[in-house]
């Protein structure tokens, strides 16, 4: 009977120990942008959920922080962004909100392949010389439209979260190699859609999707604006209407929201049709597989297009 009870104390003390010992809270994790805050939803599935900083169309260069998103910061274990070079509005400002976080630049992860920025000048085009010709040194840093940039992504946020949360390093690199598996699945489904189009030509106001673009196989004709977002000159403007009455019906393709100056003048001078392409994702639902869901969204918005089915 003694026994019995000396068992009974240390079962209820078992419990009471479960019961007052709080488990390891899951990092804070800040994503910028709406492509890295899908990747870690998904590599933090059944640990935690990660806040993301810019919401409905926010600028990620030139973006404003309000007082929730500076104290999402401050709070922060870890911020993941694509570069300085990107989100320039962190710059100065990370180092002070986010001191005692982990900063990982994404477009340095291992495995992530940059590309020069290129200069789809209309005016090479117009003289016969090849066009997408490299803007200086400066990368392009639209690092995530590429399926296997974002893939190289995913395990890095894996590798990070595991360090800062060694009890869920197995699972954080599970669920990475999971969506991992997920975007092979996209791609592959993506070349069959895109593979009768590479010959098409089209006309982009922004030059944002190089990286999904090379993957593709798919070759813009010229952008409007020139490299770094500077507003277009009368030549430039002058060559693009031409270079589009030389492909009556053409695809220009615009942000959500935006060029649609351009695309209206393009449409009177040459027919040309509209397309929409949300590299950041901000017209989709946010959650679980929000970033092959966006690989398919710019998929389907260059065929739609390209097809003339709009």
């Amino acid at each position: 009977m003694h026994g019995f009870r000396k068992l009974l104390f240390f079962a209820a003390l078992a419990v009471v120990v479960t019961i007052t010992t709080p488990l390891q809270a899951a990092p804070r994790v800040v994503a910028t942008l709406p492509p890295l805050h899908g990747l870690l939803a998904d590599v933090m599935k059944g640990v935690g959920t990660p806040v993301l900083l810019l919401k409905d169309g926010g600028d990620p260069h030139h973006h404003a922080l309000k007082p929730s998103e500076a104290r999402a910061l401050t709070r922060a274990d870890a911020v993941f962004l694509v570069s300085y070079g990107l989100e320039r509005f962190l710059k100065k400002r990370l180092a002070v909100l986010a001191e005692r976080a982990r900063i990982v630049e994404l477009a340095r992860a291992p495995g992530v392949k940059l590309l020069p920025r290129r200069d789809l000048d209309p005016l090479r085009v117009e003289r016969d010389a090849p066009a997408g010709h490299v803007a200086g040194d400066i990368p392009d840093l639209h690092v995530w439209t590429g399926p296997d940039n974002g893939t190289a992504m995913a395990m890095e946020m894996a590798r990070v979260l595991g360090e800062l949360d060694p009890a869920n390093a197995e699972r954080y690199l599970r669920n990475a190699k999971a969506l991992g598996a997920r975007i092979r699945e996209v791609t592959v489904s993506l070349e069959a859609l895109l593979a009768p189009l590479n010959d098409r030509p089209y006309i982009v106001t922004h030059d944002a999707t190089q990286y999904f673009e090379r993957r593709f196989r798919l070759v813009p004709l010229a952008a409007v604006e020139p490299p770094g977002g500077a507003r277009p000159g009368m030549r430039r403007i002058s060559a693009i209407v031409k270079l589009a009455r030389r492909h009556p019906g053409i695809c220009v393709f615009t942000g959500p929201g935006e060029g649609g100056r351009w695309a209206r003048l393009l449409e009177r001078e040459a027919q040309a049709r509209r397309g929409v392409l949300d590299p950041l994702g901000f017209s989709l639902p946010r959650g679980e597989m929000f970033y092959p869901r966006l690989l398919q969204s710019l998929g389907r918005a260059f065929a739609k297009c390209l097809k003339g089915e709009n």
